[in-house]
């Protein structure tokens, strides 16, 4: 039985309700079912200083684990309380090391780079920005020598975190899902679901909605947070649903839909961007249409999963879907076939694979 450390720089949530929560509860979920024993580090800042500085002890007292599985969040580690002061700025990076030096694989997903690009610098005021940018570059640096394992959603992202572009240590880990496959009838409409944000330009859902609008016998529901409404409100109509559910209330807009959809406006980011709900859509068993631009899309088409064509060809593709339900069909069942690969646990086998394998004999 691998002795695992779970480290998340917040509460680990017991009912997760957007992407990034849910993958963290998942994650330590599917650890605990391979048969893992886990020990689990997480909170704000005091609480968990507390605990890494028990667990050190005990190492320092003969005490081993394996592995060191740590989630990132969307600030640097030494920001992640609600405060955002750096009130242990080093001590988790400490911790890292001396597990490292004690022979455990050590490891952490970096879910995403988003502070690299332009929106995070136009919508954070100068006051914040240059000291979250400095925390982030620091980190990258410091997780260099702390790191056995740097996994990403795709390895594009790594070329973005700053001293890590080529690095053999970076690892592969998109999101995974859980296998709830829910029933499927053809009702004479191609009825459409997008769930997520719509805040543009990174989330710029309108040429889809133009797509849906094209076709007459083609229907779309967006789900999206409700402070957002503002962004998809003038899109809604007689064809175009705008809907905000979470949680268990996702299951009724899957189980009414034909097709989950993954497609935006091109933009630097979704040339590297993996959305958690491609991979919730293939746990409901529902084929994906997303657009060969993005990482997503390439995605869907690599392992055939749905359909990515060209934005010019995304009009024509909703429409031969809408006039052909037996091809939604056939890829429904292709989604469902594939469904063991990209489960949580196998997410959670790769990783921790791949963390035994960094072992150092101490």
């Amino acid at each position: 039985m691998a002795r695992v450390i779970f480290h998340y720089p917040r509460p680990v949530p017991d009912a997760p309700q957007v992407g990034s929560q849910v993958r963290v509860a998942a994650m330590l979920e599917g650890f605990r079912r391979l048969g893992a024993d886990v020990t689990v580090v997480d909170g704000f800042a005091e609480r968990r200083v507390r605990e890494m500085r028990r667990l050190a002890r005990a190492v320092r007292r003969g005490d081993r684990f394996d592995a060191v599985y740590s989630e990132f969040t969307t600030m640097p580690t030494m920001l992640a309380d609600e405060h955002h002061l750096p009130t242990h700025p080093v001590a988790d990076m400490v911790f890292f090391r001396q597990l490292r030096t004690a022979g455990a694989g050590v490891g952490m997903f970096y879910r995403d780079v988003y502070w690299r690009f332009t929106p995070f610098r136009d919508q954070t005021s100068a006051a914040k920005r240059w000291p979250a940018l400095a925390a982030y570059r620091f980190e990258a640096a410091a997780l260099r020598h702390v790191l056995d394992r740097l996994f990403v959603p795709s390895r594009a992202v790594a070329d973005h975190v700053p001293g890590w572009r080529g690095d053999d240590r970076v690892v592969e880990l998109p999101p995974g899902s859980g296998t709830r496959t829910l029933p499927w009838e053809p009702t004479g409409m191609l009825r459409l679901l997008y769930v997520g944000s719509v805040q543009p330009p990174v989330y710029d859902v309108s040429t889809l909605v133009e797509a849906v609008l094209a076709t007459e016998t083609a229907s779309l529901t967006i789900c999206c947070p409700e402070r957002q409404s503002r962004f998809v409100a003038p899109m809604a109509g007689p064809r175009v649903r705008v809907v905000h559910e979470h949680g268990t209330g996702l299951v009724p807009l899957y189980q009414g839909c034909d097709v989950s959809c993954v497609v935006f406006n091109p933009h630097p980011y979704r040339e590297l961007a993996m959305p958690i709900k491609l991979f919730e859509s293939v746990g409901f068993g529902r084929p994906l249409l997303g657009t060969s631009h993005d990482r997503a899309g390439q995605y869907i088409s690599a392992r055939e999963l749905g359909w990515a064509p060209g934005l010019d060809d995304l009009h024509a593709t909703v429409a031969r879907l809408a006039a052909d339900p037996t091809e939604v069909g056939r890829m429904r069942d292709a989604v469902v076939a594939a469904q063991p690969e990209h489960t949580w646990t196998a997410r959670c086998q790769t990783a921790l694979d791949s963390l035994l394998a960094a072992r150092r004999p101490v």
